[in-house]
């Protein structure tokens, strides 16, 4: 709520002070009906608003009827369900889980843990970074491996008496 309050608010400053043009009107017009083209998503941390660039995003997590975007910097509320998310994002986000989209250029591991498989995500390597682990749903995992290794060279699809990684 108070996001929403808050994004009013900068619209106003800013329908505020450009003048009223019909020049004016029509960039206006533009940018609210061009959600396919943002380059920076405005999230909620506790009273601040903080501006990410799509770049930077890690992965999205859906929780308790919230999106939570993971980055670099942080966790931080969205205000958007992630089929919105997917369907208006401009940076290329895998549905691995129900709950979860994952930036696959920031992926640095693929674990298999006790039955299931998980996504490092973030810097570092073995866990030593301060990424997340995005767990990967059964039906998706095959895919996501097939997408990860489809760009990945330097190692055997399988390893001999270890089956496919």
């Amino acid at each position: 709520m108070v996001l929403v309050i808050a994004l009013l608010l900068v619209i106003s400053l800013v329908l505020a002070v450009l003048p009223a043009g019909p020049e004016n009107v029509k960039r206006q017009t533009v940018l609210a009906s061009s959600r396919a083209t943002f380059r920076v998503w405005l999230c909620a941390n506790k009273k601040n608003l903080v501006f990410l660039a799509l770049d930077e995003v890690w992965a999205i997590e859906a929780a308790n009827r919230l999106s939570f975007v993971h980055t670099p910097f942080g966790r931080f509320e969205l205000d958007l369900s992630l089929n919105a998310i997917e369907a208006t994002s401009s940076i290329s986000l895998a549905r691995v889980h129900r709950n979860w989209l994952v930036n696959l250029k920031h992926v640095r591991e693929l674990e298999r843990i006790d039955g299931g498989t998980v996504l490092y995500v973030g810097p570092g390597v073995g866990g030593s970074g301060q990424g997340i682990r995005a767990p990967i749903s059964r039906e998706r995992a095959q895919q996501i491996r097939e997408n990860l290794l489809a760009t990945a060279t330097g190692i055997r699809r399988s390893l001999p008496g270890r089956g496919p990684l």
